[in-house]
């Protein structure tokens, strides 16, 4: 493997903004700083570019992908017991199954009878394949279920942090 390639901060003012470019093995690396979501949040931006098919690959003939989402948001107010639909977790009832997304992103499985779905059959599978996307991802964000009873939206965060745990604990 090769060190990294080449690293360069742009400061704020010039063309870039607040950026940290990294290039390295397999991929490029932008991080943005000094950003605000639509509700005035502090974010910061991580953009990871894959030396995929579509970039040409790394130059050594090996393509390479990106393995899961990663947000990285401020928390001002840890007792917010709003959805915020981009960002947390959810599990959804809807009238073909039960669908499970993380940071806005579909959380899939692989069943053995149809292959990789994003449809649950059940509360249990969807609470479970919600809690391990979030430990694969790193990714820590408030969990809510939404249409069990009509168009209630209801925390879940008590139901979520044992499985966690559970799953943290079996990795360990």
């Amino acid at each position: 493997m090769r060190d990294m390639r080449r690293l360069s901060f742009h400061a704020k003012g010039n063309r870039s903004g607040n950026l940290l470019h990294i290039e390295t093995d397999g991929c490029v690396v932008n991080i943005h700083v000094g950003l605000t979501d639509d509700q005035g949040r502090a974010v910061t931006r991580v953009d990871v570019l894959a030396d995929n098919e579509g970039r040409g690959g790394d130059g050594e003939g090996r393509f390479w992908h990106v393995d899961g989402p990663r947000v990285v948001r401020q928390d001002e107010d840890a007792d917010d017991n709003e959805p915020n639909f981009g960002n947390d977790g959810f599990i959804s009832y809807e009238p073909c199954g039960v669908y499970v997304t993380l940071a806005g992103l579909p959380v899939k499985w692989n069943d053995p009878d149809v292959g990789l779905t994003d449809t649950f059959t059940t509360y249990d599978a969807a609470r479970r394949a919600l809690a391990s996307a979030m430990v694969d991802t790193g990714v820590d964000v408030p969990c809510w279920e939404q249409g069990a009873h009509g168009p209630v939206t209801r925390n879940i965060d008590a139901e979520i942090l044992p499985i966690i745990r559970e799953i943290e604990r079996a990795s360990a």
